[in-house]
This record gives structure tokens, sequence and C-alpha cells, in this order.
């Protein structure tokens, strides 16, 4: 598998809108349903919040690509984590 690099951003049941989020290297299945990151696997769902899911805990995320202006938040705000090797 070929990494590629997304923008995930956690939306717990709180709906609080300011969990952690991060702009990281993830690993695609084959079928591109399910990606692998931090030692977790999303699986797709589809939802207007969130749209993977965590297959061991069941918790939400919210998968896009990095966009260049910046605005990669899916509503709220608060911190993104950007995998050192991808910054510049």
């Amino acid at each position: 598998m070929k990494p590629i690099v997304k923008y995930i951003e956690h939306k717990p049941a709180e709906h609080t809108d300011r969990a952690t989020a991060w702009i990281a290297r993830v690993w695609q299945s084959a079928s591109g349903k399910t990606l692998y990151f931090n030692d977790m696997a999303l699986k797709r769902c589809s939802g207007g919040d969130d749209n993977h899911y965590d297959l061991v805990t069941g918790e939400r995320y919210w998968v896009s690509g990095v966009k260049k202006r910046g605005s990669n938040r899916h509503w709220g705000g608060g911190t993104i984590l950007i995998e050192q090797s991808l910054a510049k």
C-alpha cells in the first residue's frame, strides 16, 4: 500500500467541534473503503458530521483531502497536528 496524505478530525459524541485533528499519511485498503492511521482502521460510512468510524472503538472521524487554503476544519476549531515529515 502506498501512503496518501489526508486530513483526519475526531468527531466525539459530545459534538464539541474542537477535538484533535491531524494532517498525516494514511494507508488505504485495496477496496479504498478502509484507511489505516495511528494504529486505527477507519471504515468509510455516510453521515453529516463524520464519514469514517474506528472499527474497534466505534469513534467517529471526518476524513478529507488536505486543502491548500487552510480551511480543513469540518466545522469548529481546535488544534491540528501536522505530521513532522510533512511540515515545510
